[in-house]
């Protein structure tokens, strides 16, 4: 995916999941817009199979894979092919981040949500079990200002330092 002003969005390349948010999962060779979100688009991370899209009213969107809850929606099938909203995030979001299969949103406040595949603790959360919706990351109590993912680890960095 790339943001190339906040008012397009064009998504290509593999899409057996439905990553790419175009409704189908067909594979796209060249640059797609995603035309089913109103603009203007603020950010978008992409993990292995699934994508988020932060717009510009900090609602955040998400579509692709959801085996491990990564897309922070409860839903009947292990696929989303079109963006829908993620509920259950309290604030104004200013950075979002996909590792492989889980995900992070954080606020201007400082407070951080994490969802998705847990099996080694990538969420912060105290456990290892996958979490389905956004849940916030309450073991730093710092204000956090950046945030990252790689595909089975997270880190942020603090306003301490």
């Amino acid at each position: 995916m790339m943001v190339f002003s906040l008012e397009e969005l064009f998504v290509w390349g593999k899409n057996d999941k439905g990553q790419l948010g175009l409704g189908h999962k067909l594979y796209q060779d060249k640059p797609t817009p995603l035309e089913s979100l109103t603009v203007p688009f603020y950010q978008t991370a992409v993990g292995s199979e699934h994508s988020l899209i932060l717009m510009g009213d900090s609602n955040l969107y998400g579509c692709g894979d959801n085996r491990y809850g990564q897309l922070g929606i409860i839903i009947d099938s292990t696929c989303q092919l079109s963006p829908t909203k993620i509920n259950g995030i309290h604030g104004e979001i200013i950075k979002i981040a996909c590792g492989g299969s889980h995900s992070m949103a954080l606020l201007r406040d400082g407070t951080l949500y994490s969802w998705g595949k847990n099996d080694v603790g990538q969420l912060g959360v105290g456990h290892t079990q996958n979490l389905h919706l956004p849940t916030q990351v309450t073991a730093l109590n710092h204000q956090i200002i950046q945030i990252e993912c790689g595909n089975n680890f997270s880190v942020a960095l603090t306003k301490e330092g």
